[in-house]
């Protein structure tokens, strides 16, 4: 509780009922650099050099850019710690939030920020920010362009919630889908180093099944039909779509754009849990099975048995 009361007040003096565009940009570059310093030292300082080093084991080539791969395999570590701490804490942060929020279309809509809830949601720009930019510049992505569209959408919707001071609800229930990657991040450094084997790589990868299935395919659905149902029901009620009008159509606007969000999340979420499927069913198919469908044991090779040594008398005398 001291270490969070600690980052917490990082925020204070800068913690209103709306941000000025200024100073969220100030705030997410702050934070993003923080993170880019505990990459460097955790590159530099040996922890993601050392692990990293373990995901090369497997890399039996030995050629001009096997030193390349070995720098981003070290990047990739040490991002693989960055993610798991953070993702760690902002699922944790989210879903407090959310959980307070939670009981009725008022607070839901027009519930006062958190303080918890607004440091969680600079947290993951600053970190969305540290990501993209370290893809860009680094690691690279697999997913490409989808990967930089997910952050940008983040960016662009959470930045809106924290500069309007409504919808922190919806904002940190979205967020919530962060979780999967406590899961993800220790599956995916293992898949890099070939440990896939073991009760450590068994249990990443039913946790980031599973924390796909339900932390985002079904909680995003969830969110899409809810979210949806709160906007009606400000339509259909005089007082609330008077309230709702004061803004001038911004807050309708910023509500309508999450509900766009919601559903992108949930496309890109669902086509990110065929992927894991399908290597999941492929990994089941081709692992080796025994006529009676158990796995084989594994035979130890047997010592070679060793030469005779003839006597002094008998060895062959040199020409």
């Amino acid at each position: 509780m001291v270490f969070l009361e600690m980052i917490l007040s990082f925020f204070d003096p800068f913690i209103t009922e709306r941000w000025e565009p200024w100073l969220l940009i100030s705030r997410f570059g702050g934070i993003a650099a923080l993170l880019w310093c505990t990459h460097a030292l955790l590159f530099l300082g040996g922890s993601a050099r050392l692990l990293g080093k373990v995901a090369m084991q497997s890399m039996v080539a030995h050629d001009d850019g096997e030193s390349k791969r070995s720098r981003i395999s070290e990047h990739k570590t040490a991002q693989d710690i960055i993610s798991w701490c953070c993702c760690a804490v902002l699922l944790a942060c989210y879903g407090c939030v959310a959980w307070e929020l939670r009981y009725s279309l008022e607070t839901r809509l027009w519930g006062p920020p958190p303080r918890l809830g607004t440091a969680a949601l600079a947290l993951h720009c600053g970190y969305t920010i540290y990501e993209a930019s370290l893809y860009a510049n680094l690691t690279g992505t697999d997913e490409g362009w989808l990967m930089y569209g997910h952050h940008a959408v983040v960016l662009v919707n959470y930045t809106w919630c924290l500069a309007g001071g409504h919808g922190t609800f919806w904002a940190c229930l979205m967020g919530v889908t962060e979780g999967t990657n406590v899961c993800l991040s220790p599956l995916v450094f293992l898949r890099r180093a070939g440990r896939m084997e073991g009760a450590l790589f068994a249990a990443s990868a039913v946790g980031t099944w599973l924390g796909f299935l339900v932390l985002r395919l079904v909680l995003l659905a969830g969110v899409l039909y809810q979210f949806t149902s709160d906007l009606l029901s400000v339509k259909s009620s005089p007082a609330l779509a008077a309230r709702a009008e004061t803004s001038g159509g911004a807050l309708l606007a910023q509500m309508w754009s999450g509900v766009a969000a919601a559903a992108v999340l949930w496309a890109l979420s669902a086509f990110w849990f065929y992927k894991l499927t399908r290597i999941a069913l492929k990994l089941l198919k081709d692992k080796p099975r025994d006529k009676d469908g158990a796995e084989p044991k594994k035979e130890t090779a047997s010592p070679a048995p060793a030469k005779p040594r003839l006597p002094l008398s008998q060895k062959p005398k040199a020409a």
